[in-house]
């Protein structure tokens, strides 16, 4: 994949990341911050951050209690998974749980 086409993919996914993170709105004990690069959730003890890596063509996820996992895109499942093949969304699901 190209830098072109990493940044396009990335986008989409971060697109579909704050349609998962708008459902989570109504409840005030979540909150989530913005900066266009870095994704900032808290969530009941939860914290957690989301981002992506150029260089290594992945999506970070850190978080207080469940740790660090990179995501690489698989084209062919058109999803984002860790070497352990846990997906990105089944990951982020988990967290705001």
């Amino acid at each position: 994949m190209d830098k072109k086409q990493f940044k396009l993919k990335v986008n989409d996914t971060f697109d579909k990341i704050f349609l998962l993170l708008e459902k989570k709105e109504d409840d005030s004990r979540f909150e989530y911050e913005d900066n266009g690069e870095i994704i900032e959730i808290k969530y009941k003890q939860q914290n957690c951050a989301i981002n992506f890596h150029r260089i290594n063509e992945q999506i970070w996820v850190a978080s207080n209690i469940d740790g660090a996992f990179h995501f690489d895109y698989d084209a062919d499942k058109d999803r984002w998974i860790t070497s352990y093949g846990v997906e990105l969304f089944d990951t982020l699901n988990r967290i705001l749980k």
